[in-house]
C-alpha cells in the first residue's frame, strides 16, 4: 500500500461573505483543483493560518499550499509574522512549498524579497503570462506543453517588486515581471489564480466594484472573462510538480532507512 503523501493548505483568507454561500473557501477550491489530477494516496490537511492556527513543524504534512488573501504580505499582524517564521523554517528545513497571489507575495517576503501595492494599479480578471526562455520541466506532462504562454485569472494589486536572491523568474507579462517563480526546485508560487473560476471572479468583481476597483476596471476586467484560461492546466502542472518532491522524499526515506 502506498504511503499517504499529504499536503497542508494553509488558508489565509475567504471569500467576501456575500459569496460565501455560494462558492467553496479558498482551502476548498485549491483541494478540488489539485484533487482533480493528484494520485489516490494524497490527502490534504486544512489549517487557518489567518486565525492564528499554524502546523507545530514544517514536517507535519509533506508539502504546503499558501492560498490568497486580501491582506498585504507586509501588513503588520501577528498572524503574518507567524507565517513568515513557518515559511522560513519550513524553507530551511526542505519542504516543498506553493503560494498563490497572497502566498506567492508572502514566499517572497519571508524569503528575502519585497512586496508593494505597486502603482500601477489593479490587475484583475484575464491575464496572460509569458515563459521565461526555461521552461519548467513539469510543463511536458500538462496540456501547455510546447506552449510559450499561459492564461489564468488574476485579482490583485500588490506584487513582488523585488524577487528573493534564490529564485528565478519563470513567468512574467509587462503589468506583473515576477508573476511565477521557482526557488531551486522546491518552492513554487505564481501571482495569478488557478483556483479561480470565471464564475467566482464575475462575482467578486461585482461584489468590489464600487467600493475598491471602479466602474472602468471593473468593466473591463468583466470583459476579460470570456477569454479562455488554462487553469485546469496549471493545476496540473503544480501536481506535477509536488509529484517530483513526493519521489524525493519517497527515494530520502528508502536512503535513510537503508
Amino acid at each position: 500500500m502506498t504511503e499517504p503523501f499529504t499536503l497542508g493548505i494553509l488558508e489565509t483568507g475567504r471569500p467576501p461573505e456575500a459569496l460565501a454561500g455560494k462558492f467553496p473557501s479558498y482551502a476548498e477550491m485549491f483541494a478540488q483543483m489539485v484533487g482533480a489530477t493528484a494520485p489516490e494516496h494524497w490527502k490534504f490537511e486544512y489549517y487557518v493560518a489567518l486565525e492564528g492556527e499554524l502546523p507545530p513543524s514544517p514536517d507535519t504534512c509533506n508539502a504546503w499550499l499558501i492560498t490568497g488573501s486580501k491582506f498585504g504580505a507586509y501588513e503588520d499582524y501577528p498572524w503574518i509574522h507567524a507565517l513568515k517564521a513557518f515559511i522560513v523554517k519550513a524553507y530551511v528545513a526542505g519542504v516543498p512549498m506553493v503560494g498563490i497571489c497572497f502566498g506567492h507575495q508572502i514566499l517572497a517576503e519571508a524569503l528575502g524579497g519585497k512586496v508593494i501595492k505597486s502603482e500601477k494599479g489593479w490587475g484583475v480578471g484575464h491575464q496572460a503570462y509569458q515563459w521565461s526562455t526555461t521552461k519548467p520541466d513539469w510543463l511536458a506532462a500538462t496540456d501547455l506543453a510546447g506552449q510559450d504562454a499561459f492564461s489564468i485569472l488574476a485579482f490583485h494589486q500588490d506584487q513582488v517588486v523585488e524577487v528573493p536572491p534564490q529564485a528565478e523568474v519563470i513567468a512574467s507579462n509587462d503589468f506583473c515581471p515576477a508573476a511565477a517563480l521557482v526557488y531551486g526546485d522546491q518552492v513554487l508560487s505564481f501571482q495569478g489564480h488557478p483556483e479561480f473560476s470565471a464564475d467566482f471572479v464575475a462575482d467578486l468583481i461585482e461584489e468590489k466594484r464600487d467600493d475598491v476597483l471602479g466602474a472602468s476596471i471593473a468593466d473591463k476586467a468583466a470583459t476579460s472573462l470570456a477569454q479562455p484560461i488554462d487553469r485546469v492546466a496549471i493545476g496540473a502542472g503544480i501536481v506535477e510538480f509536488l509529484k517530483a518532491r513526493e519521489a524525493e522524499w519517497i527515494n530520502k526515506k528508502a536512503a535513510n532507512a537503508g
